[in-house]
């Protein structure tokens, strides 16, 4: 087999037509609907043994975590992502080079965790969570992700659809599993899910390293981790930006408020989080024709028609999302009831963020990666002082507040960006409409329409979404031998 074209998948021909991209579309949507769904159905699970205080804990215990990989492996499962999906000659050597550097730093800071535990004071914490149990166990489940992270992006760049929906799915039953045992059998509370988290990320990564072993083996040649770096490091401003625009509020509001108020907000992004799913499936799809298309000048057209319909498509979402937020706090603990205003805004913020996923591949295609780190790393420091100055003076709604201000600028500064090095006819202000329209869902809430009034003001306004799409949807739909007057 060419490992080059894995088995069974398209080639680069077939994925032009809309049909593999609705067939690839499809499996990622019901992965990532599987794996956000089980963390939303047991989410009353969750919000019965936990109390916002507890969520509060794992929240920003995860926020400090999450910000050792990127400072200590310099992002380069972003270089095993890239190599794999651009499979230029040699790219195997980089993959197994890339993998090997990251166990010997895994291996370094793990023997500098335990060694250094001892000389910290019992009493020390972080932002409001004690360092030792929560925060020490949690950097160590975020650094040996970095080897789980690393095969996933390999197999997005691959195309290898049904192992990487296999290697999830995997994770995803065992994670909920193992922390329902804990959190119900052995009353762990907060530490049910870094322990969950610790014991899954050892394990899938012991068996990834003997499956990457034997597919490429494991080296340590400088020359392919010198193109890594140059490639992921110059990154790393990008993610802690994104870190500062996904975590950022939770980890002010622990300090500010309580853990009680970062659990709050937590618990409302988890909800908000749904419409994730849409997003990553959209990006695992677009990727590779994106990559593959760009610089064919007569697929721009193409390029474009799909991020305005998956705007379109993911403000339908938004929209149900929105608008029916109270409703949807009836199937949790009345604690955390309060949440279901903060929910448009968290949904707004997460669509808006689709225009950052949309365009900024037209730097990484030019492998202009300083400039996205210049780009992000701006709008980081302007959400980063935005979100503090909102949630002190607001609080709560300060973050929820906060959320769309950092969306908002990290994807219209991105936007700008890319235009001056290659002009796409993106149009913005369509996508600006349809991603904000969920917005509306604060007033909606606020002064307590009956249901049927709900029901009838978001049927107006999927039908202003649509018909703001109605040519390129109409084009999708003719491909497929489907002829809709309404989208002529």
């Amino acid at each position: 087999m060419n490992i080059n074209q894995p088995s069974g998948e398209p080639t680069d021909n077939s994925a032009d037509h809309p049909l593999v991209s609705i067939r690839n579309f499809s499996i990622y949507s019901i992965l990532s609907i599987f794996q956000k769904a089980s963390t939303f159905l047991l989410l009353p699970v969750y919000t019965y043994y936990l109390s916002p205080e507890d969520f509060g804990i794992v929240s920003v215990a995860t926020a400090v975590a999450t910000l050792v990989p990127p400072l200590v492996m310099l992002n380069t499962s972003e270089y095993v992502y890239f190599t794999s999906l651009k499979r230029d000659p040699g790219w195997e050597r980089g993959v197994s080079s890339i993998v090997g550097f990251q166990v010997m730093v895994i291996a370094g800071v793990m023997a500098l965790g335990f060694a250094g535990i001892g000389l910290l004071p019992d009493s020390f914490a972080v932002f409001g969570v004690p360092f030792f149990p929560y925060l020490f166990f949690s950097i160590a489940f975020a650094v040996l992700s970095v080897i789980y992270t690393s095969y996933s992006l390999m197999l997005q760049g691959l195309n290898e659809v049904k192992r990487f929906s296999t290697l999830n799915i995997s994770f995803s039953i065992l994670f909920a599993a193992l922390v329902i045992i804990l959190m119900t059998v052995f009353d762990l509370k907060a530490m049910s899910f870094i322990y969950a988290n610790l014991v899954l990320y050892a394990g899938f990564g012991s068996f990834i390293l003997w499956k990457v072993w034997r597919r490429f083996g494991l080296t340590l040649n400088g020359s392919e981790i010198r193109k890594g770096l140059g490639y992921a490091a110059p990154l790393v401003p990008h993610t802690l930006s994104h870190w500062g625009k996904g975590y950022l509020d939770r980890v002010l509001l622990s300090s500010f408020i309580s853990t009680t108020a970062a659990g709050l907000f937590h618990f409302a992004s988890t909800i908000g989080s749904i419409l994730i799913v849409g997003l990553e499936a959209f990006v695992k799809v677009n990727n590779p024709y994106f990559y593959a298309n760009f610089e064919d000048l007569s697929k721009r057209d193409s390029i474009v028609s799909r991020l305005h319909l998956a705007a379109a498509f993911f403000s339908l979402i938004g929209i149900a999302l929105s608008f029916f937020s109270h409703e949807w706090m009836w199937f949790f603990d009345i604690t955390y009831s309060e949440s279901y205003l903060l929910l448009p805004f968290l949904v707004t913020g997460n669509l808006v963020y689709l225009i950052y996923l949309g365009v900024v591949n037209v730097l990484f295609v030019k492998k202009k990666t300083l400039i996205i780190s210049m780009l992000t790393f701006s709008s980081g420091i302007i959400s980063s002082l935005g979100s503090y100055l909102l949630i002190r003076n607001f609080g709560l709604n300060g973050a929820a507040y906060s959320h769309v201000f950092s969306n908002v600028t990290i994807s219209l500064l991105v936007f700008a960006g890319v235009q001056r090095f290659d002009f796409v006819p993106w149009k913005l202000y369509r996508l600006l409409f349809m991603l904000a329209l969920p917005l509306a869902g604060i007033l909606i809430n606020t002064y307590s329409f009956g249901i049927m009034t709900k029901i009838l003001i978001s049927l107006v306004c999927m039908t202003a979404v649509l018909y703001t799409v109605r040519s390129e949807a109409g084009k999708v739909l003719r491909q497929l031998g489907i002829n809709v007057r309404f989208l002529a």
